[in-house]
């Protein structure tokens, strides 16, 4: 026992010093075990002080009582040391408990003992925090209950002492006097605690707010940079593009050289894609939702009319809208959104087949609008379903997909108060579902 308590003071125990910094525990729990550690300090003095002066007046089992917590803290400073603070914590106001009751057993509650139960509650709650609150609140409650059973009962061991009203006016002054100490203790390091962690809070705080501008004004200036080189890019890109669809409408180049354009101009088509969804999620970072009513569907035979006229294929196009074409949110970014979408299902068709289709269907429900894109192209195996919305990540082998179309669509999505998921059978077809809040 001596060692553990040898190794306790070489802890960072110690009441007196607290580090808000702990790798572990709350600020509530190590401040609950340092009002633990003065708690055994107050047991351990008090009970080798009062010892001798009810020795000295005569009051030779409230002596012996009161010895009672000199090897209870003893113990409980073991208890400590070996790591189990719960455990010493219960014991530790199980002890004082004892030792209050049995002194009012041998006396009486007109002497004031009771008021030290006052410090035993608030040093109870304080000491037992985070998980072990529930405990602190029991252990409290059955302290009090135990001093008003105290004061109201006539419970006593042996013969009670028969005090004069001399004796009963030095008792009281004694006891009041040390219980005022204990609780003048307790809201001392309470204050001290407290100031403690307030300015750990504030000096925290500071440092936030530094590393916050810090944040804020790196993400400006990545924001622009990346808006100013991809604009830059575009374009170069764009304009080598149409030179190459100038070169390539000469008949006189012969088929390899075609070919080699041909390869370059799908490269360049990439690439300008690739810059054109950085610029799309720049903007969706960069500016704020705009809101305004417009039709969706035609906002859709737009897409599937430029999609047509830009891939050259027979593929089959449906719109279908139950109730009201019309919605509230951001124009610019719905279209974003579904021009992504139908454009991947274009992409991912199904090179082998006659029929490829895109079927668009949207209707409201309650103050939602509820929209269904669906395929019957490659598809996506349930492996990857849940990677389609990281950035960068593709689907699948074949294509000029970026990896970028469903994540900025999730990013712009969540702009505007919508979510999307998708439902997918490799070799089957895909549909992607959305789910807008209409904004007024």
């Amino acid at each position: 026992m001596i060692k553990s308590i040898v190794s306790l003071f070489k802890s960072d125990l110690q009441f007196s010093k607290i580090d808000p910094d702990g790798p572990e525990e709350g600020i509530l729990e190590r401040k609950g075990d340092q009002m633990h550690i003065l708690q055994i300090w107050i047991v351990l003095i008090y009970s080798m002080l009062f010892s001798l002066i009810d020795l000295f007046l005569g009051f030779y089992e409230q002596s012996i009582i009161m010895l009672i917590g000199i090897p209870g803290s003893m113990l409980t400073f073991a208890l400590v040391a070996k790591g189990k603070k719960l455990i010493s914590k219960i014991w530790n106001s199980a002890l004082i408990n004892i030792i209050l009751g049995l002194i009012c057993m041998y006396t009486t509650t007109a002497t004031g003992i009771l008021i030290f139960f006052i410090p035993l509650i608030i040093g109870t709650q304080i000491a037992l925090q985070g998980k072990a609150r529930k405990i602190g609140m029991f252990i409290s409650i059955f302290s009090f209950v135990e001093m008003i059973f105290l004061l109201i009962g006539d419970l006593h061991l042996g013969n009670k002492y028969v005090l004069t009203d001399e004796q009963i006016e030095t008792e009281i002054f004694i006891n009041l006097t040390g219980a005022t100490v204990a609780t003048l203790i307790q809201i001392i390091l309470i204050l001290k605690l407290s100031n403690q962690i307030e300015e750990k809070l504030i000096e925290k705080s500071g440092q936030l707010n530094e590393k916050n501008l810090e944040l804020q004004k790196a993400n400006t200036e990545l924001d622009n940079f990346v808006y100013s080189v991809s604009h830059d890019l575009r374009s170069p890109v764009v304009s080598v593009k149409g030179l190459l669809a100038l070169v390539l409408e000469n008949k006189q180049l012969d088929e390899s050289v075609i070919q080699y354009l041909k390869m370059g101009e799908r490269s360049l088509t990439h690439l300008d894609d690739t810059i054109r969804e950085i610029l799309e999620y720049s903007r969706n970072t960069r500016v704020g939702p705009v809101i305004e009513k417009f039709d969706v569907r035609k906002l859709v035979e737009q897409i599937f009319t430029d999609l047509k006229f830009a891939a050259g294929i027979e593929m089959k196009f449906e719109a279908e809208i139950v109730g009201p074409s019309e919605i509230s949110s951001d124009k610019s970014r719905f279209n974003t959104v579904l021009r992504n979408i139908i454009s991947n299902a274009v992409k991912y068709r199904k090179k082998d087949i006659s029929d490829p289709y895109v079927r668009f269907k949207m209707m409201h429900v309650e103050n939602k609008v509820e929209v269904y894109i669906s395929d019957n192209g490659e598809g996506i195996s349930s492996a990857n379903m849940e990677k389609v919305f990281d950035m960068f990540y593709r689907g699948t082998s074949t294509g000029m997909g970026t990896g970028l179309g469903l994540y900025i669509c999730r990013e712009i999505l969540a702009k505007i108060h919508g979510t999307i998921s998708l439902k997918s059978e490799l070799g089957i077809g895909t549909m992607v579902i959305i789910e807008l809040q209409e904004q007024v």
